[in-house]
């Protein structure tokens, strides 16, 4: 099994029960884009209590969350939506590991 360390990764069409299990950066950044209105939840963990974020959006939405394993729990929208996920730890640590 071949592992990615890249910042970027992007999905063209996502749906209900779409899950990203990252490699454990500290913020990832959730760029949702699409033609038109949709919403979305997303549930994650955070300091070991289920948290559940809510996204109305248009066009293009941005979210950071504090880690980068979640779930996308339910999806409503006419359109298809592709998400973009960044992963934000990825130059600061490494920059960090160095020194």
């Amino acid at each position: 099994m071949k592992t990615l360390n890249t910042g970027v990764i992007v999905f063209k069409n996502i749906r209900e029960g779409f899950c990203f299990e990252g490699l454990g950066y500290l913020d990832t950044q959730l760029t949702f884009i699409s033609q038109g209105e949709y919403i979305l939840e997303i549930k994650y963990y955070y300091e070991d209590e289920e948290k559940v974020l809510t996204l109305k959006g248009k066009n293009i939405s941005r979210v950071v969350l504090n880690m980068d394993r979640f779930v996308i729990t339910k999806v409503r929208s006419d359109n298809q939506i592709k998400l973009v996920v960044n992963n934000i730890k990825d130059y600061f640590f490494d920059l960090l590991s160095e020194n």
